[in-house]
């Protein structure tokens, strides 16, 4: 139950101090109902590795044992932890690189996204446009669990215009349409599917790529989903 509770804080927020009292209570109450605080004690700290070498760490985080740290190695391969502590840790490891957008492949990590362009008239997918053309950016998002506060960005072609060029609030979600992007933002996002669409006119002939659609836990990045760019070919 303590698991579960630490992963359900790792993806929702705990609204009310009483909520948050009660669940560090149950963290700390041994058998007995009493606190037990050696609960607190970090213990042997993990040992980090990067292709073999032991990484240099920050001093942890009194009473939690939170350590972070970043480095710059291009050639870098194998990262591995090694834990000899009792009890439930876990961390979470980014890679950031520069790379084509065409080339970045679509990719899911507890949340599934997919972004499909369709007919505003019918709600049918379809690779024809012309200039003048009312178009649907349908967005379905998947999630494995409850997150609080999902930020989703769809990364528009140049040759779509927002219908809607106003933010505010739709059902279940904020929009806000930028300049070459539109971004929603969830508070809650329940397990299960959830479908969002936006409208758009082609403004522009010729040849366009639009960038990647992400979908992401804004406390916790390492739960996220990707969907690839789109070509798109436009006549008049």
């Amino acid at each position: 139950m303590q698991r579960w509770l630490l992963q359900e804080k790792r993806t929702t927020g705990w609204d009310t101090p009483i909520n948050a009292v009660d669940a560090v209570y149950a963290f700390l109450a041994g058998a007995d109902g009493k606190a037990d605080m050696s609960k607190l004690d970090s213990g042997e700290p993990s040992t980090l590795r990067l292709d073999g070498k032991p990484m240099d760490l920050p001093k942890a985080t009194t009473g939690m044992g939170y350590v972070k740290t970043s480095v710059q190695t291009p050639n870098a391969n194998t990262f591995s932890a090694e834990k000899t502590s009792e009890g439930t840790s876990w961390g979470a490891l980014y890679a950031q690189f520069w790379q084509k957008n065409t080339d970045v492949e679509s990719t899911s990590a507890g949340i599934n996204v997919k972004r499909e362009i369709v007919s505003a008239t019918d709600g049918k997918a379809t690779s024809k446009l012309h200039v003048g053309d009312k178009v649907s950016v349908r967005i379905t998002i998947t999630a494995d669990r409850d997150y609080d506060f999902v930020q989703v960005q769809d990364k528009r072609a140049a040759c779509m215009e927002p219908a809607q060029q106003l933010s505010g609030y739709h059902w279940g979600y904020y929009c806000v349409p930028q300049d070459n992007v539109t971004n929603y933002y969830f508070d809650q996002l329940a397990k299960g599917k959830h479908v969002v669409e936006t409208d758009y006119y082609i403004d522009r002939e010729g040849d366009y790529t639009t960038g990647i659609c992400t979908a992401q836990c804004a406390y916790s990045p390492e739960f996220s989903g990707r969907e690839a760019a789109k070509t798109l070919s436009v006549s008049k």
